[in-house]
């Protein structure tokens, strides 16, 4: 998304504090933290209030890949184009990304060959 500042796509995880499903990524060169619920105008100037930035959720690339986009007074007064989420309210800076499960693994069932001497 630009030459100077790392970008990288969101990835889900959990918040290790709460244990919330949350989105992660760097936006800018900072690692963004992102609850997954979209917000409408209420709730993003509820957050904004809060003291929690908000974000666009843009879709770009092949394979499409999401990425943070921070909301500055232009994109909040300007009109959507994206989902808008809100960041993590949790403090703490840990991230845990989410492990796919595993797959089952078989019984292990016992030989019962006899010895032929």
């Amino acid at each position: 998304m630009t030459e100077h500042l790392i970008e990288r796509p969101l990835q889900p995880g959990i918040c290790p504090r709460c244990r919330a499903l949350v989105l992660a990524g760097h936006n800018a060169g900072i690692l963004t933290i992102v609850d997954p619920a979209p917000l409408d105008r209420r709730n993003e100037m509820l957050a904004l209030l809060a003291g929690r930035n908000t974000y666009d959720l843009i879709t770009e690339g092949i394979p499409p890949r999401l990425y943070a986009e921070w909301r500055c007074s232009f994109r909040i007064n300007g009109t959507r184009r994206h989902p808008v989420v809100a960041a993590h309210p949790c403090k703490g800076r840990g991230f845990t990304p989410a492990k796919p499960p595993k797959p089952p693994t078989p019984p292990i069932q016992p030989v019962l060959e006899e010895i032929p001497f």
